[in-house]
Formats: structure tokens, sequence, C-alpha cells
């Protein structure tokens, strides 16, 4: 009888400690695959956000809001030689459609994730005369979650 009484206090105060850990979180990141795709598309979505730039000040602003190290650093580099040519050739690219035509979690946790991502940018190039453009793209993105609580693409890799 002691045995039996003990069982239930310690399975009791099981359930509690169980119940505790899920109110704190510790149960896991409670996102969803489907919502960290939602936040990993929002992220990606900072490369053509920043074609519109015509400083480095708005590129590395508009960059931020999706990337981070060192990812981040490389497009700034990237995108920085690429904006002034534009710029000097009085370019404007526009985006006018990205479709993922596969987007996979290779590989899901709590504070990073890793995506295989296969898409199509329908834009339009324009420098006097228009020029409609679609491009495919096959890349795997490695993302973060922020101490804020955002999700930011740290790197990019022809790998899968």
């Amino acid at each position: 009888m002691f045995w039996s009484g003990k069982k239930r206090g310690i399975g009791a105060l099981l359930g509690i400690l169980v119940m505790i850990w899920g109110l704190l979180g510790c149960g896991g990141s409670g996102e969803t695959q489907e919502q960290k795709l939602t936040e990993f598309k929002q992220a990606h979505q900072a490369i053509y956000d920043a074609w519109q730039a015509q400083t480095t000040t708005q590129l590395h602003d508009l960059l931020s809001k999706g990337l981070a190290d060192p990812l981040l650093s490389q497009q700034m580099s990237q995108q920085t030689a690429v904006m002034q040519q534009r710029l000097m050739a009085n370019e404007r690219h526009i985006v006018k459609k990205i479709t993922f035509n596969q987007l996979d979690m290779l590989k899901d946790g709590k504070e990073e994730f890793t995506v295989y991502a296969d898409w199509t940018v329908d834009g339009v190039r324009e420098h006097g005369d228009v020029h409609e453009m679609t491009v495919s793209y096959k890349k795997q993105f490695h993302v973060v979650k922020q101490k804020d609580g955002t999700w930011k693409i740290d790197e990019m890799s022809d790998k899968k």
C-alpha cells in the first residue's frame, strides 16, 4: 500500500513536470515545418527586394531583413557591384513573380534548419527597352533563428 501511494505521487509529479516543461517551451520550438518554410520565403524575398536599392545603405537595410552573416556580407559584395553597374546603365530589374517549384526541409531544428529550394523568377529588365526574363535556380539554404525570434538565411550553397 505504501508503494502504490508513492507511485501515484510520482506519477502526478511527473505529469506536472511535463506540463510545466511544455509551458516553458522545452518541448520543441513550437513552429511547424510549414511555418518555418513561410519564414524562409520571407527571408529569401530580401535578396530580390534589395534590387530596388540605390545606395549601399539601402542595400544593406534591405538585405539584412532576411540575411545574416556570412551570407549577408557575401550578398553585400555581390549586389553592390551589380547595383553600381545597374545605376551606371540606368537599368531597372523588376521581379514580377517568384514561384517555388520545390521546397523541401532537409534538416529541422529548434534554432536552425536547412531547406532545398528550386524556384523560378519572372521579371523585367528595363534599360530603355524592356526585356521579359525567366530564370530558374536550385540552391540549399541554412536558416538560423535570431535572438529576436526571426529567422534569417546565413548560408546558400549548391549542395543537396
